[in-house]
Protein backbone atom coordinates (compact mmCIF):
# COMPACT_ATOMS: atom_id res chain seq x y z
CA UNK A 1 0.00 0.00 0.00
CA UNK A 2 2.88 2.49 0.94
CA UNK A 3 4.53 1.63 -1.93
CA UNK A 4 1.61 2.22 -4.33
CA UNK A 5 0.44 5.70 -2.39
CA UNK A 6 4.51 6.64 -3.44
CA UNK A 7 4.86 5.98 -6.80
CA UNK A 8 1.29 8.06 -7.20
CA UNK A 9 2.60 11.01 -4.89
CA UNK A 10 5.53 10.87 -7.40
CA UNK A 11 3.30 12.47 -10.40
CA UNK A 12 3.29 15.98 -11.43
CA UNK A 13 1.13 18.15 -12.35
CA UNK A 14 0.35 17.13 -16.34
CA UNK A 15 -2.72 19.20 -17.60
CA UNK A 16 -2.38 23.09 -16.90
CA UNK A 17 -6.37 23.56 -17.33
CA UNK A 18 -7.20 23.30 -13.58
CA UNK A 19 -6.55 26.00 -11.01
CA UNK A 20 -4.38 24.37 -8.44
CA UNK A 21 -5.87 26.88 -5.46
CA UNK A 22 -9.36 25.54 -6.05
CA UNK A 23 -8.53 21.61 -6.82
CA UNK A 24 -6.57 22.51 -3.13
CA UNK A 25 -9.77 23.69 -1.17
CA UNK A 26 -12.01 21.17 -2.67
CA UNK A 27 -9.24 18.29 -1.32
CA UNK A 28 -9.92 19.84 2.20
CA UNK A 29 -13.37 18.90 2.43
CA UNK A 30 -12.87 15.78 0.94
CA UNK A 31 -10.35 14.41 2.99
CA UNK A 32 -10.81 16.01 5.93
CA UNK A 33 -7.62 17.25 5.83
CA UNK A 34 -5.58 20.31 4.63
CA UNK A 35 -3.60 19.99 1.85
CA UNK A 36 -0.07 19.37 2.27
CA UNK A 37 0.46 21.50 -1.31
CA UNK A 38 1.07 20.62 -5.16
CA UNK A 39 4.57 19.15 -6.25
CA UNK A 40 6.21 21.50 -8.75
CA UNK A 41 6.90 20.61 -11.92
CA UNK A 42 9.74 17.60 -10.57
CA UNK A 43 12.76 16.46 -11.99
CA UNK A 44 13.49 14.21 -15.29
CA UNK A 45 13.19 11.40 -13.18
CA UNK A 46 9.27 12.59 -11.81
CA UNK A 47 8.58 13.31 -15.54
CA UNK A 48 9.70 9.71 -16.77
CA UNK A 49 7.41 8.30 -14.39
CA UNK A 50 4.70 10.71 -15.54
CA UNK A 51 5.15 9.40 -19.15
CA UNK A 52 4.68 6.00 -17.75
CA UNK A 53 1.42 6.13 -15.84
CA UNK A 54 0.09 8.56 -18.92
CA UNK A 55 0.05 5.94 -21.17
CA UNK A 56 -1.59 3.48 -18.59
CA UNK A 57 -5.72 3.17 -19.43
CA UNK A 58 -8.11 4.16 -17.04
CA UNK A 59 -9.27 1.06 -16.04
CA UNK A 60 -5.85 0.24 -14.87
CA UNK A 61 -5.57 3.51 -13.53
CA UNK A 62 -8.89 2.75 -11.54
CA UNK A 63 -7.34 -0.16 -10.30
CA UNK A 64 -4.58 1.25 -8.83
CA UNK A 65 -6.58 3.71 -6.96
CA UNK A 66 -9.02 1.23 -5.70
CA UNK A 67 -6.16 -0.34 -3.24
CA UNK A 68 -5.92 3.05 -1.65
CA UNK A 69 -7.45 4.08 1.17
CA UNK A 70 -9.89 7.61 0.80
CA UNK A 71 -7.87 10.30 1.83
CA UNK A 72 -4.69 8.99 -0.12
CA UNK A 73 -7.13 8.50 -3.95
CA UNK A 74 -8.87 11.68 -3.10
CA UNK A 75 -5.36 13.30 -2.65
CA UNK A 76 -5.09 12.00 -6.84
CA UNK A 77 -7.51 14.46 -7.65
CA UNK A 78 -4.87 17.10 -7.49
CA UNK A 79 -2.86 15.93 -10.07
CA UNK A 80 -4.46 16.69 -13.65
CA UNK A 81 -7.70 17.01 -15.52
CA UNK A 82 -7.49 12.98 -16.46
CA UNK A 83 -6.83 12.74 -12.48
CA UNK A 84 -9.68 14.74 -11.04
CA UNK A 85 -12.56 11.98 -10.88
CA UNK A 86 -10.82 8.86 -11.26
CA UNK A 87 -11.06 8.74 -7.39
CA UNK A 88 -14.95 8.32 -7.97
CA UNK A 89 -15.21 5.43 -9.80
CA UNK A 90 -12.26 3.68 -7.88
CA UNK A 91 -13.63 4.38 -4.29
CA UNK A 92 -15.43 1.32 -2.81
CA UNK A 93 -14.77 1.91 0.85
CA UNK A 94 -15.92 4.74 2.51
CA UNK A 95 -14.46 4.87 6.05
CA UNK A 96 -15.26 7.89 8.52
CA UNK A 97 -13.65 8.35 11.90
CA UNK A 98 -12.35 11.15 13.83
CA UNK A 99 -12.44 10.00 17.47
CA UNK A 100 -10.04 12.11 19.12
CA UNK A 101 -10.81 15.31 18.49
CA UNK A 102 -13.45 16.15 20.79
CA UNK A 103 -11.95 14.50 23.74
CA UNK A 104 -8.71 16.93 23.06
CA UNK A 105 -10.86 19.61 22.98
CA UNK A 106 -12.90 18.99 26.37
CA UNK A 107 -9.12 18.92 27.64
CA UNK A 108 -7.95 22.30 27.07
CA UNK A 109 -7.50 23.79 30.68
CA UNK A 110 -9.14 26.39 32.10
CA UNK A 111 -11.18 27.57 28.79
CA UNK A 112 -14.63 28.56 29.27
CA UNK A 113 -17.30 26.07 28.99
CA UNK A 114 -19.26 28.09 26.65
CA UNK A 115 -16.28 28.24 24.26
CA UNK A 116 -15.43 24.49 24.47
CA UNK A 117 -19.14 23.76 23.54
CA UNK A 118 -18.62 26.25 20.72
CA UNK A 119 -15.18 24.44 19.34
CA UNK A 120 -17.27 21.12 19.44
CA UNK A 121 -19.55 22.18 17.90
CA UNK A 122 -17.40 23.75 15.12
CA UNK A 123 -15.49 20.25 14.76
CA UNK A 124 -18.86 18.44 14.57
CA UNK A 125 -20.04 20.80 11.75
CA UNK A 126 -16.40 20.15 10.08
CA UNK A 127 -17.14 15.95 10.39
CA UNK A 128 -20.75 16.21 9.05
CA UNK A 129 -19.30 18.54 6.23
CA UNK A 130 -16.28 16.11 5.13
CA UNK A 131 -18.72 13.31 4.83
CA UNK A 132 -21.71 15.39 2.61
CA UNK A 133 -18.64 16.77 1.22
CA UNK A 134 -17.65 13.08 -0.81
CA UNK A 135 -20.80 11.75 -0.92
CA UNK A 136 -22.26 14.42 -2.94
CA UNK A 137 -19.02 14.19 -5.27
CA UNK A 138 -20.14 10.72 -5.33
CA UNK A 139 -24.18 10.75 -5.89
CA UNK A 140 -23.37 13.49 -8.92
CA UNK A 141 -21.02 10.68 -10.83
CA UNK A 142 -23.52 7.80 -9.72
CA UNK A 143 -22.90 6.85 -13.11
CA UNK A 144 -19.81 5.84 -12.79
CA UNK A 145 -19.02 5.42 -9.33
CA UNK A 146 -18.70 1.36 -8.48
CA UNK A 147 -20.68 -0.49 -5.53
CA UNK A 148 -19.43 0.32 -2.23
CA UNK A 149 -18.28 -2.61 -0.64
CA UNK A 150 -18.16 -0.42 2.98
CA UNK A 151 -19.63 2.51 4.43
CA UNK A 152 -18.45 3.14 7.91
CA UNK A 153 -19.44 6.36 10.04
CA UNK A 154 -17.80 6.58 13.14
CA UNK A 155 -18.01 9.57 15.46
CA UNK A 156 -19.16 11.37 18.73
CA UNK A 157 -22.32 13.10 17.45
CA UNK A 158 -23.51 14.68 20.11
CA UNK A 159 -27.19 15.28 19.89
CA UNK A 160 -26.94 13.23 16.79
CA UNK A 161 -30.81 13.69 16.36
CA UNK A 162 -29.78 17.49 15.04
CA UNK A 163 -27.92 15.47 11.93
CA UNK A 164 -30.76 13.17 11.33
CA UNK A 165 -31.56 15.02 7.77
CA UNK A 166 -27.49 14.70 6.76
CA UNK A 167 -27.40 10.76 8.10
CA UNK A 168 -30.66 10.28 6.34
CA UNK A 169 -28.55 10.75 3.43
CA UNK A 170 -25.60 8.89 4.31
CA UNK A 171 -28.04 5.49 4.29
CA UNK A 172 -30.01 6.12 1.55
CA UNK A 173 -26.90 6.71 -0.99
CA UNK A 174 -25.17 3.70 0.71
CA UNK A 175 -27.96 1.34 0.25
CA UNK A 176 -28.49 2.69 -3.45
CA UNK A 177 -24.84 1.55 -3.85
CA UNK A 178 -25.54 -1.87 -2.60
CA UNK A 179 -23.26 -1.66 0.56
CA UNK A 180 -22.04 -4.74 1.70
CA UNK A 181 -20.83 -3.52 5.33
CA UNK A 182 -22.49 -1.01 6.76
CA UNK A 183 -21.72 0.96 10.39
CA UNK A 184 -23.27 3.82 12.27
CA UNK A 185 -21.44 4.33 15.40
CA UNK A 186 -22.49 7.34 17.08
CA UNK A 187 -21.20 6.98 20.73
CA UNK A 188 -23.11 8.78 23.45
CA UNK A 189 -21.09 11.49 24.25
CA UNK A 190 -20.05 12.44 28.28
CA UNK A 191 -20.13 16.07 27.08
CA UNK A 192 -18.96 19.13 30.22
CA UNK A 193 -20.50 16.79 32.61
CA UNK A 194 -23.28 15.63 30.99
CA UNK A 195 -24.83 12.75 29.15
CA UNK A 196 -26.13 12.76 25.72
CA UNK A 197 -29.06 10.32 24.93
CA UNK A 198 -30.56 11.88 22.15
CA UNK A 199 -29.35 9.03 19.44
CA UNK A 200 -30.25 8.96 15.86
CA UNK A 201 -33.48 6.97 15.05
CA UNK A 202 -33.81 5.14 11.75
CA UNK A 203 -36.33 7.55 9.82
CA UNK A 204 -39.69 6.16 8.43
CA UNK A 205 -38.59 7.26 5.36
CA UNK A 206 -35.76 4.94 5.26
CA UNK A 207 -37.75 2.06 7.05
CA UNK A 208 -40.34 2.39 4.04
CA UNK A 209 -37.54 2.59 1.01
CA UNK A 210 -36.07 -0.28 2.03
CA UNK A 211 -39.05 -2.15 1.69
CA UNK A 212 -39.88 -1.28 -1.72
CA UNK A 213 -38.79 -3.17 -4.74
CA UNK A 214 -35.53 -0.90 -5.40
CA UNK A 215 -34.93 -0.73 -1.63
CA UNK A 216 -35.20 -4.72 -1.24
CA UNK A 217 -32.78 -5.44 -4.48
CA UNK A 218 -29.96 -2.95 -2.99
CA UNK A 219 -30.32 -4.86 0.64
CA UNK A 220 -29.69 -8.03 -1.02
CA UNK A 221 -25.96 -7.09 -1.29
CA UNK A 222 -25.41 -6.67 2.93
CA UNK A 223 -23.19 -8.58 4.91
CA UNK A 224 -22.48 -7.16 7.68
CA UNK A 225 -24.76 -4.38 9.92
CA UNK A 226 -23.13 -2.98 12.91
CA UNK A 227 -25.57 -0.26 14.63
CA UNK A 228 -24.30 1.75 17.93
CA UNK A 229 -26.16 4.36 19.79
CA UNK A 230 -28.94 4.08 16.64
CA UNK A 231 -32.28 3.62 17.86
CA UNK A 232 -34.08 1.21 15.70
CA UNK A 233 -36.79 -1.39 16.43
CA UNK A 234 -36.76 -4.83 16.10
CA UNK A 235 -39.71 -5.16 13.47
CA UNK A 236 -37.12 -3.28 10.99
CA UNK A 237 -34.36 -5.52 11.94
CA UNK A 238 -36.48 -8.43 10.91
CA UNK A 239 -37.30 -7.26 7.87
CA UNK A 240 -33.57 -7.10 6.75
CA UNK A 241 -32.65 -10.49 8.78
CA UNK A 242 -35.45 -11.83 6.43
CA UNK A 243 -34.72 -10.09 2.97
CA UNK A 244 -30.85 -9.95 3.25
CA UNK A 245 -29.86 -13.26 2.18
CA UNK A 246 -26.20 -12.52 2.58
CA UNK A 247 -26.36 -10.77 5.76
CA UNK A 248 -23.61 -12.37 8.52
CA UNK A 249 -22.95 -10.16 10.95
CA UNK A 250 -25.18 -8.59 12.98
CA UNK A 251 -24.51 -5.77 15.70
CA UNK A 252 -26.99 -3.48 17.56
CA UNK A 253 -25.33 -1.51 20.64
CA UNK A 254 -27.57 0.95 23.10
CA UNK A 255 -30.56 0.86 21.22
CA UNK A 256 -33.81 2.04 23.55
CA UNK A 257 -36.35 1.64 20.62
CA UNK A 258 -35.48 -2.23 20.75
CA UNK A 259 -37.70 -4.68 22.79
CA UNK A 260 -38.27 -7.87 21.37
CA UNK A 261 -36.37 -9.40 18.55
CA UNK A 262 -37.44 -12.64 16.24
CA UNK A 263 -34.64 -14.45 14.42
CA UNK A 264 -36.69 -16.59 12.46
CA UNK A 265 -36.13 -18.90 9.50
CA UNK A 266 -37.75 -22.10 8.36
CA UNK A 267 -36.46 -25.06 6.68
CA UNK A 268 -36.87 -24.02 3.70
CA UNK A 269 -35.28 -20.25 4.06
CA UNK A 270 -32.93 -20.11 7.22
CA UNK A 271 -31.37 -17.43 8.60
CA UNK A 272 -27.78 -16.79 7.09
CA UNK A 273 -26.88 -15.00 10.46
CA UNK A 274 -22.98 -16.35 11.92
CA UNK A 275 -22.41 -13.45 14.68
CA UNK A 276 -25.60 -11.56 16.33
CA UNK A 277 -24.82 -9.05 19.25
CA UNK A 278 -27.38 -7.28 21.02
CA UNK A 279 -25.12 -5.44 23.76
CA UNK A 280 -27.00 -2.82 26.17
CA UNK A 281 -30.41 -2.76 25.02
CA UNK A 282 -32.05 -1.85 27.84
CA UNK A 283 -35.43 -2.08 27.08
CA UNK A 284 -34.76 -5.71 25.34
CA UNK A 285 -36.89 -8.06 26.69
CA UNK A 286 -37.44 -10.77 24.76
CA UNK A 287 -34.65 -12.66 21.60
CA UNK A 288 -36.37 -15.73 19.20
CA UNK A 289 -33.70 -17.62 17.60
CA UNK A 290 -34.93 -20.36 15.04
CA UNK A 291 -34.17 -22.41 12.04
CA UNK A 292 -30.32 -20.10 12.08
CA UNK A 293 -28.12 -23.56 11.11
CA UNK A 294 -25.07 -20.71 10.65
CA UNK A 295 -25.07 -19.27 14.04
CA UNK A 296 -21.92 -19.82 15.55
CA UNK A 297 -21.62 -16.35 17.73
CA UNK A 298 -24.29 -15.25 20.29
CA UNK A 299 -24.07 -12.40 22.69
CA UNK A 300 -26.39 -10.25 24.97
CA UNK A 301 -24.83 -7.47 27.37
CA UNK A 302 -27.92 -5.94 29.30
CA UNK A 303 -28.98 -5.29 32.93
CA UNK A 304 -31.56 -7.55 32.91
CA UNK A 305 -32.21 -10.92 31.35
CA UNK A 306 -34.16 -11.56 28.45
CA UNK A 307 -36.69 -14.32 27.61
CA UNK A 308 -34.72 -16.25 25.42
CA UNK A 309 -35.27 -18.96 22.90
CA UNK A 310 -32.71 -20.71 20.30
CA UNK A 311 -34.06 -23.89 18.37
CA UNK A 312 -32.25 -25.26 15.46
CA UNK A 313 -28.46 -23.25 15.82
CA UNK A 314 -26.47 -26.53 14.54
CA UNK A 315 -23.44 -24.76 15.16
CA UNK A 316 -23.61 -22.36 17.58
CA UNK A 317 -20.58 -23.01 19.52
CA UNK A 318 -19.59 -19.62 21.11
CA UNK A 319 -21.91 -17.60 23.34
CA UNK A 320 -21.44 -14.60 26.04
CA UNK A 321 -24.31 -13.72 28.16
CA UNK A 322 -24.08 -10.65 30.71
CA UNK A 323 -27.36 -9.78 32.70
CA UNK A 324 -27.79 -9.27 36.80
CA UNK A 325 -29.04 -13.02 36.72
CA UNK A 326 -29.46 -15.91 35.19
CA UNK A 327 -32.94 -16.67 33.55
CA UNK A 328 -33.92 -19.94 33.50
CA UNK A 329 -35.15 -19.84 29.90
CA UNK A 330 -31.53 -18.99 29.17
CA UNK A 331 -30.29 -22.02 31.16
CA UNK A 332 -32.92 -24.60 29.69
CA UNK A 333 -31.74 -23.20 25.53
CA UNK A 334 -28.58 -23.30 26.10
CA UNK A 335 -28.40 -27.23 27.88
CA UNK A 336 -30.05 -28.02 24.51
CA UNK A 337 -26.64 -27.17 23.22
CA UNK A 338 -24.49 -28.57 25.71
CA UNK A 339 -22.79 -31.23 23.12
CA UNK A 340 -21.47 -28.30 21.07
CA UNK A 341 -20.69 -25.34 22.88
CA UNK A 342 -16.91 -24.78 22.96
CA UNK A 343 -16.66 -21.12 24.59
CA UNK A 344 -19.10 -19.52 27.09
CA UNK A 345 -18.85 -16.42 29.08
CA UNK A 346 -21.00 -15.12 31.59
CA UNK A 347 -21.52 -11.93 34.05
CA UNK A 348 -22.97 -11.84 37.09
CA UNK A 349 -23.91 -9.37 39.50
CA UNK A 350 -24.01 -8.68 43.24
CA UNK A 351 -27.14 -11.46 44.29
CA UNK A 352 -26.05 -13.56 41.70
CA UNK A 353 -22.76 -15.43 42.42
CA UNK A 354 -23.86 -19.13 42.26
CA UNK A 355 -25.63 -21.07 39.58
CA UNK A 356 -27.72 -24.38 39.53
CA UNK A 357 -27.07 -27.72 38.66
CA UNK A 358 -27.26 -27.95 34.42
CA UNK A 359 -26.42 -30.71 32.63
CA UNK A 360 -22.91 -31.50 31.02
CA UNK A 361 -21.73 -28.88 29.07
CA UNK A 362 -18.58 -29.69 26.35
CA UNK A 363 -17.09 -26.25 27.05
CA UNK A 364 -13.40 -25.67 26.32
CA UNK A 365 -13.30 -22.38 27.51
CA UNK A 366 -15.17 -20.72 30.15
CA UNK A 367 -15.03 -17.04 31.16
CA UNK A 368 -16.71 -15.52 34.48
CA UNK A 369 -17.03 -12.04 34.70
CA UNK A 370 -18.62 -11.61 38.33
CA UNK A 371 -19.40 -8.32 40.18
CA UNK A 372 -19.12 -9.28 44.28
CA UNK A 373 -18.28 -7.69 47.68
CA UNK A 374 -14.70 -8.51 49.81
CA UNK A 375 -16.42 -11.17 51.68
CA UNK A 376 -18.37 -12.85 49.53
CA UNK A 377 -17.53 -16.50 47.71
CA UNK A 378 -17.45 -17.48 44.09
CA UNK A 379 -17.57 -21.43 45.06
CA UNK A 380 -20.99 -21.08 43.88
CA UNK A 381 -20.13 -20.89 40.38
CA UNK A 382 -18.48 -24.15 41.42
CA UNK A 383 -21.53 -26.72 39.93
CA UNK A 384 -21.07 -25.06 36.64
CA UNK A 385 -17.26 -25.51 36.50
CA UNK A 386 -17.63 -29.46 37.61
CA UNK A 387 -20.66 -29.67 34.52
CA UNK A 388 -17.55 -28.80 32.42
CA UNK A 389 -15.80 -31.80 32.12
CA UNK A 390 -13.63 -31.03 29.01
CA UNK A 391 -12.94 -27.71 30.34
CA UNK A 392 -9.05 -26.45 29.29
CA UNK A 393 -9.03 -22.73 30.42
CA UNK A 394 -10.83 -20.59 32.96
CA UNK A 395 -10.94 -17.30 33.19
CA UNK A 396 -12.54 -14.74 35.82
CA UNK A 397 -13.04 -11.58 35.73
CA UNK A 398 -13.37 -9.96 39.32
CA UNK A 399 -14.86 -6.30 40.04
CA UNK A 400 -14.78 -6.47 43.59
CA UNK A 401 -15.78 -3.59 46.09
CA UNK A 402 -15.58 -3.18 49.58
CA UNK A 403 -19.28 -3.86 50.84
CA UNK A 404 -19.75 -6.78 53.27
CA UNK A 405 -21.75 -9.39 51.92
CA UNK A 406 -20.73 -12.87 52.59
CA UNK A 407 -22.38 -16.66 51.17
CA UNK A 408 -20.86 -19.42 52.17
CA UNK A 409 -21.83 -22.68 49.58
CA UNK A 410 -21.18 -26.44 50.44
CA UNK A 411 -20.60 -28.68 47.34
CA UNK A 412 -19.01 -31.75 46.51
CA UNK A 413 -15.42 -31.35 46.42
CA UNK A 414 -14.20 -32.82 42.65
CA UNK A 415 -10.65 -32.82 41.63
CA UNK A 416 -10.00 -32.07 37.92
CA UNK A 417 -7.54 -32.92 35.60
CA UNK A 418 -8.74 -31.74 32.32
CA UNK A 419 -8.31 -27.67 33.47
CA UNK A 420 -4.95 -26.30 32.56
CA UNK A 421 -4.85 -22.59 32.77
CA UNK A 422 -6.76 -20.70 35.00
CA UNK A 423 -6.77 -16.82 35.04
CA UNK A 424 -8.09 -14.71 38.28
CA UNK A 425 -8.06 -10.96 36.78
CA UNK A 426 -9.06 -8.15 39.64
CA UNK A 427 -7.71 -10.11 42.11
CA UNK A 428 -7.26 -7.79 45.26
CA UNK A 429 -6.22 -9.67 48.13
CA UNK A 430 -9.73 -10.34 49.50
CA UNK A 431 -11.90 -13.79 50.87
CA UNK A 432 -12.81 -13.41 47.98
CA UNK A 433 -10.79 -14.50 45.68
CA UNK A 434 -8.10 -15.72 48.27
CA UNK A 435 -10.78 -18.66 48.87
CA UNK A 436 -10.84 -19.25 45.20
CA UNK A 437 -7.33 -19.58 44.69
CA UNK A 438 -7.32 -22.03 47.08
CA UNK A 439 -9.93 -24.13 46.07
CA UNK A 440 -7.84 -23.99 42.48
CA UNK A 441 -4.74 -24.97 44.02
CA UNK A 442 -5.80 -27.89 45.60
CA UNK A 443 -8.60 -29.34 43.59
CA UNK A 444 -7.51 -28.81 39.60
CA UNK A 445 -4.38 -31.54 39.98
CA UNK A 446 -3.84 -31.43 36.21
CA UNK A 447 -2.89 -27.50 36.70
CA UNK A 448 -0.03 -25.84 34.58
CA UNK A 449 -0.37 -22.51 35.16
CA UNK A 450 -2.80 -20.03 36.56
CA UNK A 451 -2.35 -16.14 36.14
CA UNK A 452 -2.54 -13.63 39.24
CA UNK A 453 -3.63 -10.61 37.44
CA UNK A 454 -4.12 -7.65 40.17
CA UNK A 455 -6.21 -5.73 37.25
CA UNK A 456 -3.84 -2.96 37.62
CA UNK A 457 -3.31 -2.81 33.80
CA UNK A 458 -6.59 -5.44 32.42
CA UNK A 459 -9.68 -3.80 31.66
CA UNK A 460 -12.80 -4.95 32.71
CA UNK A 461 -15.55 -4.35 30.03
CA UNK A 462 -13.33 -1.27 29.15
CA UNK A 463 -12.13 0.13 32.31
CA UNK A 464 -9.59 -1.32 34.92
CA UNK A 465 -11.25 -3.67 37.34
CA UNK A 466 -9.21 -2.69 40.50
CA UNK A 467 -10.34 0.09 41.65
CA UNK A 468 -8.43 -0.68 45.70
CA UNK A 469 -5.81 1.90 46.22
CA UNK A 470 -1.86 1.09 46.22
CA UNK A 471 -1.78 0.02 49.72
CA UNK A 472 -4.44 -2.94 48.97
CA UNK A 473 -2.51 -3.69 45.45
CA UNK A 474 0.49 -4.16 47.75
CA UNK A 475 -1.12 -6.47 49.81
CA UNK A 476 -2.59 -8.32 46.94
CA UNK A 477 0.59 -9.05 45.79
CA UNK A 478 1.88 -10.26 49.45
CA UNK A 479 -0.82 -12.69 49.63
CA UNK A 480 -0.44 -13.91 45.99
CA UNK A 481 2.97 -15.10 46.21
CA UNK A 482 2.31 -16.45 49.65
CA UNK A 483 -0.55 -18.96 47.62
CA UNK A 484 2.18 -19.34 45.18
CA UNK A 485 4.32 -21.34 47.49
CA UNK A 486 1.05 -23.48 48.41
CA UNK A 487 1.06 -24.89 44.63
CA UNK A 488 3.29 -27.45 42.88
CA UNK A 489 6.17 -27.05 41.45
CA UNK A 490 4.84 -28.02 38.19
CA UNK A 491 2.89 -25.02 38.00
CA UNK A 492 4.10 -22.00 36.27
CA UNK A 493 2.60 -19.26 38.81
CA UNK A 494 2.35 -15.39 37.16
CA UNK A 495 1.37 -12.75 39.52
CA UNK A 496 0.91 -9.15 37.28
Amino acid sequence: MSSICSFTEQIVEEDKGDDPEAVAAGYSVFTGKEPEGLQGEGSSSSNSCLDRISGLPDEILVKILSALALEEAVRTAVLSNRWKDLWKSAVTILDFEAPTKLEQIQDIFGTPREELQRLQEEHRRWFIDWVNGVVTQLQEHNSCAPKLSKFRVCFNLCKACNYRGDIDEWLEFAISKGVEYLELSFNLYYELGTWDRKCYRFSQDCSRHIKTPTGLANIKSLRSLRLCSVDVKGELLQHLISNCPLLEELVVHKSSLLRTLKVVGSLTSPIPLKHLELTHCQHLQSLEIDHAPHLAHLTHEGHQGVELRVDNCARLVDVNFVCQSIPGSMIQSFCRYAGQLESLTLELSYGGLSFPDVGELHLKWLTLRLHASKDDSMLGMIPLIDACPRLQKLTVKLHTDTGNQCRRYRHVKKCRESIKVVEIVGFSGYHVDCEFVDYVLEHYVGLETIVIDRGLTTPFKGRLTNYCGEEQANIARKLALELKSKASRSVEFVVI
